[in-house]
């Protein structure tokens, strides 16, 4: 006799257990403005064994989705309910398709709002889940307005945050984190790594945030997701100073210290920071070739402006940061002068003005090819500070 027919299985039930961490820079004359936001990419899938009993499977997903690049350009990221948080991605994005005269923040919001209200009426209302909740950011760039933002959901309004702000596991701790890093005047660059190590102390202490980070930094020129390979290496670079800036913090605060001693300290710290800052700005062109020294597209600068970038037929690169920072030259002098001894021996030269702009001097071809956005004057003008320099330092040495 055939037994009972057996219990349907549910659906595997998928959820964004997340940490998402925007930081803001305001920019200046000098530095670029724009907006930082990370994720980790765990998401907690909910599966049912033979039994009926639910147990937890933990899977990789990128969590800042770029969904539209035209006038506008727009990511998406979220925590909660994946399906629901994938089903209004998608109706985002045929709704941006569908209006491609939209150039500014306000229409972007205005439209995705009242799309977000549609999604609220109709695919939240009708999702069978018990668990419904959703926390959407949509990051937005305006190049022709030269605007940037982001809008965080507040059920089906789009507001504009206060910074720095969190989405998904918002521990007290990581906000204490956050808001200890977000200083009034948090560069760019900064607010990558700030974002970086957000996420990398959520890491450690929760079982929630995990796997490879993604970072977007979304300026009034557009959206660029940053590569994993440089998030590893920013993770790498916090983590190597970290454990000396606790160790010179509490030498600091202990008064059974002599002053002697912390002035020992302190010089020591400065000599091994120093280094190990040259030596990472060093590690960073040389992981560089030269169609992307020519043309960069950072949204932000990985090196002082103002460096000199030398490329040598071995396929090396190596960088002079400063011309009048002694300490380079005296490491760079020997290396330049057997670089530039011959012609044959180097293939294109590019040079850094202090504004960001740049020349490439390609000496490869039958002729010398000049390229980039650096006026030919100033671009002499730093070529030949370094060959005055390197001139000096050579005839003090004979």
């Amino acid at each position: 006799m055939m037994g009972p027919l057996p219990k349907p299985k549910w659906l595997p039930i998928r959820k964004r257990m997340t940490l998402i961490a925007a930081f803001r820079s305001p920019g200046s004359s000098s530095e670029p403005s724009g907006i930082v936001v990370c994720a980790d990419s765990q998401e907690t899938v909910t599966q049912y064994d033979q039994h009926g009993n639910p147990y937890e499977v933990k899977v990789a997903v990128q969590k800042i989705e770029p969904i539209h690049k035209g006038r506008v350009e727009v990511a998406i990221a979220g925590s909660g309910n994946a399906i629901l948080i994938e089903v209004f991605i998608e109706r985002a994005t045929r709704i941006l398709q569908a209006h491609p005269e939209i150039e500014n923040l306000n229409q972007v919001r205005d439209t995705l709002e009242r799309t977000l209200k549609h999604f609220y009426a109709n695919d939240i209302r009708n999702c069978p889940d018990a668990d419904k909740e959703v926390k959407l950011w949509v990051l937005v760039s305006c190049p022709s307005a030269m605007e940037c933002g982001l809008l965080v959901s507040d059920y089906a309004v789009l507001r504009t945050p206060k910074y720095p702000i969190l989405n998904g596991i918002e521990h007290a701790m990581y906000y204490q984190t956050a808001n200890r890093l977000a200083t009034e005047n948090i560069t760019l660059p900064q607010a990558v790594l700030a974002s970086i190590y957000t996420l990398t102390i959520a890491k450690h202490t929760s079982h929630n945030v995990s796997g490879v980070l993604t970072v977007a930094i979304v300026t009034n020129n557009g959206i660029w997701m940053e590569s994993p390979n440089y998030v590893e290496q920013m993770e790498s670079r916090l983590a190597s100073y970290e454990k000396n800036l606790n160790q010179i913090f509490l030498t600091c605060a202990d008064t059974s210290v002599s002053t002697q001693s912390l002035i020992q300290s302190l010089n020591r710290f400065e000599k091994e920071a120093t280094e190990l800052h040259r030596e990472q700005i060093l590690s960073q062109v040389r992981g560089l070739n030269l169609e992307q020294i020519a043309k960069t597209n950072d949204p932000y600068p990985k090196f002082p402006l103002g460096t000199s970038v030398i490329f040598g037929t071995d396929g090396k690169f190596l960088a002079i940061e400063d011309p009048e920072h002694k300490p380079d030259v005296d490491a760079f002098a020997e290396k330049v002068s057997s670089i530039m001894g011959s012609p044959q021996a180097y293939q294109a030269v590019t040079l850094y003005g202090k504004d960001g702009r740049k020349a490439v001097l390609d000496f490869s071809g039958d002729e010398v090819t000049y390229s980039g956005d650096l006026p030919v004057s100033e671009a002499a003008k730093v070529f030949f500070d370094h060959v005055l320099l390197w001139s000096r330092k050579a005839n003090e040495g004979s």
